[in-house]
């Protein structure tokens, strides 16, 4: 049975144009309150949503975010029409949403954590890929909840309680499986629910799949399809 408490979470605004005002708006209008975004930083120090250090895949264009001012930038509107979102714009404008934050990149750390001591009371859990990005992210912003690193979800699935879950609000923002590895095991999810770790699972696009996630115990379901994925809640 299907607990219809969860969350949703629509992953970088999608199945709208990525990353954009436009498809966050489509999302917040149809009920959604929580939303998944990726950050990197311009060439003049700016933090922007995006998921890709270029923006070939969702401009067309060959160029590197790292390379360019924001005002560059926005020649190459996403999707060919829309513009580019700055971090302090989008909390700016959503702030009642449930946010998760990936920092992608090193030079977008400290920008980052400058911009978001400025919205100290926002529902924001920040993370990345790399142990170290997080970790500093934890000890900067600790008001804040924070992703589990990469070795905290190594270790909670040996059934390992991460040291940190004492000191610090957590969540598991965590895929189904990797590298060939279920993540999203019983014993992984007994281990952070006892520790009080909430558990949101990318990215999951269909029903069945999110049902059976959400039947183990699992918290939210970061999709691409809020719309099916919320077929769940009805």
């Amino acid at each position: 049975m299907v607990n219809s408490d969860f969350t949703i979470w629509t992953h970088r605004g999608r199945p709208e144009p990525e990353h954009c005002e436009h498809a966050f708006n489509v999302a917040w209008e149809s009920g959604i309150r929580s939303f998944e975004i990726d950050i990197r930083k311009t060439k003049d120090g700016r933090v922007v949503l995006t998921h890709d250090a270029d923006i070939k895949r969702i401009s067309g264009v060959d160029l590197e975010i790292s390379k360019l001012t924001l005002d560059e930038l926005q020649d190459h509107p996403i999707d060919g029409s829309h513009p580019w979102m700055t971090l302090e714009d989008f909390l700016t404008k959503f702030p009642t949403a449930k946010i998760s934050i990936d920092f992608k990149s090193d030079d977008v750390l400290h920008p980052g954590i400058d911009v978001l001591r400025d919205f100290p009371g926002l529902d924001i859990v920040n993370g990345s890929f790399s142990r170290a990005r997080t970790l500093t992210i934890r000890k900067e912003l600790p008001h804040f909840r924070s992703a589990l690193t990469p070795l905290e979800v190594v270790q909670a699935i040996a059934g390992i309680t991460p040291r940190d879950s004492k000191s610090h609000k957590l969540n598991a923002m965590v895929p189904r499986r990797q590298y060939g590895i279920e993540v999203v095991t019983p014993r992984f999810v007994r281990t952070c629910l006892n520790a009080g770790i909430e558990i949101h699972v990318w990215v999951i696009n269909q029903a069945n799949e999110a049902a059976k996630l959400l039947e183990l115990g699992v918290n939210g379901i970061v999709t691409d399809d809020f719309r099916v994925i919320g077929s769940l809640k009805n």
